[in-house]
């Protein structure tokens, strides 16, 4: 049995129906004061042209129960045992396919992708490379299953980075689907910087890194060579200059590890402050690039004046109450703090308080691989970290963390376990010293606070003519985001506030930008060529539509409710013969 069901789509916000009711009763009564005939008829004839208006403006549409045609949709790279094999089982399947995809017989029936929305209800199979994530986006409710086809070689997966900085190692890790000895080469603007190679079929993740020099934004290239096979993939890179940052060192003594960092830091153009500890109420100060200032008691307006305090554990057992009270104070509003110890904290202690990590007696010394050159030895603490959720890693080495840090509250502690570091600055070797160091000062120093964030929701690469999905993040006001210059609408997610949603489509390959008109926000990303990338966006593609189908194949329904709008020429004829009467009424 069909049910009735109305449904509007107004072209008006519904308050305008109370004006078009007070317009529909004025008339009204308009006409009933006037002495004519048929009065009866000119009434019936005033609602029926209240009602055309009202379906010309509010657009009725009722639904229609449909029996669901089954569709087999082939897309590119399908089998063509997968097809025999299910129209076999099932011989009424009605096979169509994309415009890519070649004929598998004679009486396919031929639609483009933007045409299978019209059709989810009754696609109960895809198989190949499925559909892209935007014609995914426009299905209603999905309820087909998805069967991939052969399987490609190539990149396929990115590991999402985190935003690369001047002057430290970046990584570019994922997974690349192997055939035969292959080799992956990336390369930058001075030419090659790291490469790997394949020699086992299958799945292999791979990690490449680099050191760029200098903020930017870069194309590098991924080269895959097999034999004499080359597939280049542009691969763009934005880093960011290093921030400036004001950072303190509280010290019982002075040591050759922070006197070498101190150096460091002072090179990179931070603002350091030292103290050091001459008697019980003495302090003896250096500074760098900051003015001088006297810093006897920790109180919250010295520390919260400073992005990241270096502190060891014979300084932190001096503070008092009210001194310690104020650190941890400030950490839990944002101040970042490196812990330089030489055994983990013990139960109790502050130390413990601000970084409470266990862990077991292990190895004194670890081989590093710092660059891709050498290996270098360093003397560590003795201990392997506890495995714990809330440690997040920096430099680590055969799942030992080595350095790292734990957000507490808007701030966080960090910690480096590898002593010495100071030694690979002596043999001139700032790189690798670099690597120790660097990740673990910016990712541990107080974040800058921004109010709006532009992320982009949809995963790289990106294509011209393409939907490109973006979210921003804000406080309590409304922004303006702008793709290259020009306005971008934005909606309010209905469950989350101030979390506002977008689309845009880039018109062309190359470089591009969001910002915020609010403030300096700015978001820069890069719209590669149709060609480029096709095994990564081939894989990406293929889980999508494996999720689509294992979130909804098993709702499949036999039938389903079509919308079936109202003609508005009902409307227009229904309006011209009511209109037409009331003005032959008086001269019957």
């Amino acid at each position: 049995m069909n049910k009735f069901t109305l449904i509007l789509h107004p072209l008006l916000p519904s308050w305008t129906m109370v004006i078009i009711v007070l317009i529909f009763a004025f008339f009204l009564w308009k006409e009933i004061k006037r002495r004519l005939k048929f009065l009866a008829a000119r009434i019936v004839a005033l609602f029926i042209i209240f009602l055309t208006v009202l379906g010309l403006l509010y657009r009725p549409a009722t639904t229609k129960q449909q029996s669901a045609v089954n569709h087999l949709l082939l897309t590119p790279d399908y089998r063509r045992s997968t097809v025999d094999s299910l129209l076999g089982g099932n011989p009424k399947l009605t096979v169509i396919r994309t415009t890519e995809v070649q004929a598998y017989t004679t009486n396919d029936v031929v639609k483009s992708p933007s045409e299978i929305a019209a059709l989810h209800h009754s696609v109960q199979y895809i198989t190949g490379q499925g559909l892209p994530h935007y014609v995914l986006e426009s299905l209603d409710t999905p309820h087909f299953q998805f069967i991939p086809g052969n399987v490609i070689t190539g990149i396929q997966h990115l590991a999402p980075h985190e935003p690369y900085e001047a002057n430290q190692f970046g990584f570019v890790r994922g997974l690349f689907r192997n055939t035969g000895n292959t080799t992956l080469i990336l390369s930058g603007p001075s030419g090659a910087e790291d490469s790997v190679t394949f020699r086992n079929d299958g799945p292999i993740p791979f990690e490449l890194q680099f050191y760029p020099k200098q903020p930017g934004n870069f194309v590098y290239t991924l080269t895959a060579r097999n034999g004499t096979q080359l597939v280049r993939e542009r691969l763009p890179v934005v880093v960011s200059a290093s921030r400036k940052l004001r950072i303190l060192f509280l010290q019982k003594f002075p040591t050759a590890e922070t006197r070498y960092l101190k150096n460091y830091l002072s090179e990179k153009g931070h603002g350091v402050v030292v103290r050091y500890q001459t008697s019980q109420s003495n302090f003896r100060y250096e500074y760098s690039n900051v003015s001088a200032v006297q810093i006897n008691r920790l109180t919250p307006t010295r520390i919260n004046s400073f992005d990241l305090i270096f502190i060891d554990t014979s300084s932190l057992k001096e503070l008092g109450n009210d001194e310690a009270s104020s650190l941890q104070k400030a950490i839990q509003e944002g101040l970042g703090l490196i812990l330089l110890m030489d055994e983990l904290p013990r139960k109790g202690s502050l130390a413990y308080r601000l970084l409470p990590v266990n862990g077991t007696i292990a190895s004194d010394t670890v081989h590093l691989p710092l660059s891709r050159l050498e290996k270098h030895t360093f003397p560590i603490i003795p201990v392997a970290l506890s495995p714990d959720p809330s440690l997040n890693a920096i430099l680590q080495h055969a799942n030992k963390i080595l350095s790292g840090y734990r957000n507490t509250g808007g701030g966080k502690v960090g910690f480096q376990l590898l002593k010495e570091t100071y030694r690979r600055s002596l043999e001139g070797n700032m790189e690798d010293y670099a690597a120790v160091w660097a990740p673990l000062v910016s990712k541990t120093a107080r974040s800058t606070k921004t109010q709006f964030q532009i992320g982009l929701l949809t995963p790289f690469p990106y294509y011209e003519n393409e939907p490109i999905n973006i979210d921003v993040i804000t406080g309590e006001q409304k922004p303006t985001l702008l793709a290259d210059s020009i306005g971008v609408p934005l909606t309010e997610d209905v469950t989350v506030d101030d979390y506002w949603l977008g689309k845009i489509w880039a018109r062309k390959r190359g470089w591009h930008s969001l910002s915020i008109q609010e403030d300096s926000t700015q978001l820069s990303y890069y719209v590669s060529d149709n060609e480029e990338w096709r095994s990564l966006r081939i894989s990406q593609q293929v889980q999508e539509n494996r999720l689509a189908s294992s979130v909804h194949s098993k709702f499949k329904k036999s039938t389903y409710d079509e919308e079936v709008e109202v003609s508005p020429l009902y409307f227009y004829i229904l309006f011209l013969l009511a209109a037409g009467f009331l003005w032959l009424a008086p001269k019957i």
